[in-house]
């Protein structure tokens, strides 16, 4: 096999002895994982979820507890990381400041060339005729071949990113690890880049692992993608499978501008039934052929619905949802995010320990109609595109199909 296969990777910190005096923490719990030969695997999930612990036991910067990472069908245990053939891009470029754009390049052929790391920064003569022929295609490629006597302070961000991926491709790595490789740049600058390592990529052809906490840029550029939360996978797929079939309520609300609405109530023959601690009651009006299945649901649930899945109705129809007060507007450019208070509709004596019946829904422009803070306006779910997640463990309830 040609990709990278990750099998039951764990990685403890504070299990050694010199470490002893603060308990142990798991980056990564038992994790398992394939990128198959040319495909772009996008790491995602909040700080501390153990996304850059997994790219430098990849690449050998750490010893894994326990599992192992094959690239090719051979094992990397043991193997260090000069001899494994993978490029890892990190988030701070680490380029050498004292050397131009050319002899950045050069440095990782040189390395291998010239005998080793030290050589090769000590060693500034010519370049072969051969690494100057990989050099300048490489700077072609980029577009960098008119920097190649500058040196990095005398570059913008996006170049000094690409002269960044330079280095790490010149070599022709059988992997690609990038660690959120545009995270310090403008957008405008990063929405280019990311279109030029996504092409970029595909030409080269190797297995690569891109980590971010920007669900955006993992939706926009990843083939699959993987949600990392506390050092285990909660769910990998298609960003299409991702966005509009999460796995579980971290997965639901971590992607989106806004994340996915979620109310937790009780289905109940008048409708879903949502109460705050007072006692308020509100009912939103969920025809039975939209519930999750018998057998899946055992007293309250959530249900969860995007922004974009909500219309916002002129007045009160037969099939209208609930209704709800709004608090405020945000503005986004194409559209107007909606920040709304769900309508009580009765008062009931009982109590319960539910969150408030907050909602947003987006709102395409030109808008025909666009409500000012205090309106109450009348909302439409989609019904076909509920979500339904246990309480408990937060894990998604089985949709009926529609």
């Amino acid at each position: 096999m040609a990709g990278i296969v990750i099998q039951d990777l764990t990685k403890v910190y504070g299990d050694s002895a010199e470490t002893r005096s603060a308990p142990p923490r798991a980056a990564l719990d038992g994790l398992n994982l394939d990128v198959s030969a040319g495909e772009l695997l996008v790491v995602v999930g909040p700080s501390g979820s153990g996304k850059t612990t997994l790219l430098r036991l990849v690449a050998g910067l750490e010893r894994p507890t326990a599992g192992r990472v094959l690239l090719a069908g051979r094992d990397l245990t043991g193997v260090p990381p000069q001899a494994r053939n993978v490029a890892l891009v990190f988030q701070s470029l680490a380029l050498y400041e004292h050397l131009t754009v050319e002899q950045n390049l050069a440095f990782p052929l040189n390395a291998q060339t010239w005998g080793g790391w030290c050589s090769s920064l000590v060693n500034r003569s010519a370049a072969t005729s051969e690494v100057r022929a990989r050099i300048v295609e490489t700077a072609q490629r980029l577009r960098i071949e008119h920097l190649l006597d500058r040196r990095p302070s005398e570059l913008s961000g996006g170049e000094q990113q690409r002269v960044a991926l330079g280095r790490a491709i010149v070599r022709q790595p059988q992997a690609l690890l990038l660690d959120e490789p545009l995270s310090s740049l403008d957008l405008p600058t990063r929405r280019t880049l990311r279109r030029e390592l996504k092409a970029l990529q595909q030409t080269l052809g190797v297995p690569t692992i891109y980590v971010t906490h920007d669900q955006a840029e993992a939706l926009a550029i990843g083939d699959r993608v993987a949600v990392l939360d506390r050092g285990r996978l909660a769910q990998v797929g298609t960003p299409s499978e991702i966005y509009e079939r999460p796995k579980s309520r971290f997965v639901a609300e971590f992607f989106g501008p806004m994340g996915m609405n979620l109310l937790e109530g009780e289905l109940t023959d008048s409708g879903f039934e949502i109460s705050d601690s007072e006692g308020t009651l509100t009912t939103i009006r969920l025809p039975a052929d939209c519930w999750p299945q018998d057998g899946l649901m055992d007293g309250r649930v959530f249900v969860g619905i995007r922004p974009e899945d909500i219309e916002v109705a002129s007045s009160h129809l037969p099939d209208t949802t609930c209704s709800g007060i709004l608090q405020s507007i945000e503005n986004c450019g194409e559209s107007n995010y909606l920040h709304l208070r769900i309508t009580p509709s009765t008062t009931n004596t009982r109590t319960t320990n539910n969150t408030a019946a907050n909602i947003i829904v987006r709102q395409l422009k030109p808008a025909l109609h666009v409500p000012a803070p205090g309106d109450t306006v009348c909302l439409r779910f989609r019904t076909d595109r509920l979500h339904w997640f246990a309480t408990d463990s937060g894990m998604s309830l089985v949709r009926c199909d529609h």
